[in-house]
């Protein structure tokens, strides 16, 4: 009996060529590229806002059709993934692009990167932290959120299977009107009900209605993690950060476009970088203890940096067998067994297709005259 490993990474899969009566074993598995550097997006915050959105947004101009295809989880999920394995420590930076001031733009970058933050360690302080400040508009002169923000959030609650809230709030526009303010409601109806709370259903997105979206997010991130046979709180002991304040706001300095990237392409500079840092990198950040940047001599970004750059996308958790008789015959059941059980029919070309597999060890086997 034959092993065929197949890499959740590749996100396809070669097929697996068998005969009737045979069996073979084979393995999903995730393979960690390393790597220094994982960026969010800018399809994954809007233009003035600081809010980490869940999934990426296309009705800005700029991105592209990868970018449009992101989940926005996924990446946080990418970044736990690295730690439990690579043991490395973080530091997260927050970008802008020029639009603003300077110094408007360094407050943003960073409100960008601490948002990130608040996620990755979910603890209750970080709730305090995420609620309170968007559930402001501006925080010291500063824009926190966009009105897209809240209607982006409701579509993902509404559209993705996992959660399925009644809470469409139409297209993203930027107005809240009666659509939006009916989802918001709605929104908080599911909320009370499938975590048993009771925040005010009135339509209207203040702290309480923040810190429930903190809360959809932190249970969707445990069980995107669930197939790992892992906890979140596991992970999250794996959290080190590399400098005292975690977080860098570098505004408008060190833009990405041009810039050669492996996989995870951005054509704006609107964006957070989760870096990582081996243990034995020694550096001292200027810039968050006294606000000047100094840029080529930076020693995360300037010209001296000696650091290998490396962007990925952030892996998916499941993937698509596909199996082929030798026989080419149809009509053929083939059977998985293995963290799930799945059966198909192979067609006239002798092929079955099996999608969304978590990781996991399988045997497949192909029977003829087995309904």
């Amino acid at each position: 009996m034959e092993t065929i490993r197949i890499d959740l990474q590749d996100e396809t899969s070669l097929p697996i060529t068998l005969k009737c009566g045979q069996s073979y074993t084979f393995v999903v598995a995730h393979t960690m590229r390393p790597l220094s550097i994982l960026e969010l997006e800018d399809a994954l915050f809007h233009s003035d806002s600081a809010v980490f959105l869940p999934q990426a947004t296309d009705e800005e101009p700029g991105g592209n059709e990868n970018q449009k295809r992101i989940n926005g989880l996924d990446v946080l999920l990418a970044t736990f993934r690295h730690l439990q394995e690579s043991k490395q420590a973080l530091v997260v930076a927050g970008h802008a692009d020029t639009t603003g001031s300077n110094e408007y733009n360094k407050k943003l970058s960073k409100m960008r990167a601490e948002s990130v933050v608040h996620l990755l360690e979910g603890q209750d302080q970080n709730r305090i932290a995420w609620q309170n400040r968007f559930g402001s508009k501006t925080e010291n002169g500063c824009n926190t959120k966009t009105e897209r923000d809240i209607q982006v959030i409701l579509k993902w609650a509404a559209t993705d299977p996992a959660i399925g809230w009644s809470c469409n709030p139409g297209p993203v526009d930027g107005i809240v009107g009666s659509k939006t303010t009916a989802a918001i409601k709605q929104f908080q109806i599911a909320y009370n009900t499938d975590f048993n709370k009771n925040i005010s259903e009135d339509g209207i997105s203040g702290k309480q209605t923040w810190g429930a979206v903190f809360d959809l997010y932190q249970r969707e991130i445990s069980n995107r993690l669930v197939t790992d046979n892992t906890s979140v709180e596991n992970y999250r002991k794996n959290l080190r950060w590399k400098i005292d304040e975690k977080v860098v706001g570098c505004g408008e300095q060190f833009p990405i476009d041009a810039v050669e990237k492996d996989n995870y392409k951005s054509k704006s500079n609107r964006r957070v970088e989760i870096l990582f840092f081996d243990q034995n990198d020694k550096f001292t950040l200027n810039c968050t203890k006294d606000n000047t940047c100094l840029e080529d001599g930076c020693p995360i970004y300037g010209s001296t940096a000696k650091r290998k750059r490396t962007y990925i996308s952030p892996s998916p958790s499941t993937t698509t067998l596909t199996v082929r008789l030798q026989e080419q015959e149809a009509g053929v059941t083939v059977s998985i067994t293995g963290p799930e059980t799945r059966k198909g029919t192979t067609d006239n070309t002798g092929t079955v297709i099996f999608c969304n597999l978590p990781k996991g060890k399988y045997k497949v086997t192909a029977t003829k005259g087995v309904a």
